[in-house]
C-alpha cells in the first residue's frame, strides 16, 4: 500500500512539474511534447 501511495505522488509531482514546464517554456511545449 506505501509503494502504491508512493507511485500517486510522484505521478502528480511529474505532472505538476510538467506543468510548469509547460507554463514557464511555453515556445517550447511542442517540441519538448514530441521528444517525450
Amino acid at each position: 500500500m506505501l509503494t502504491l501511495k508512493l507511485f500517486v505522488y510522484t505521478v502528480v509531482i511529474f505532472f505538476v512539474s510538467s506543468l510548469s514546464l509547460d507554463f514557464i517554456q511555453r515556445p517550447r511545449t511542442q517540441s519538448w511534447a514530441r521528444r517525450v
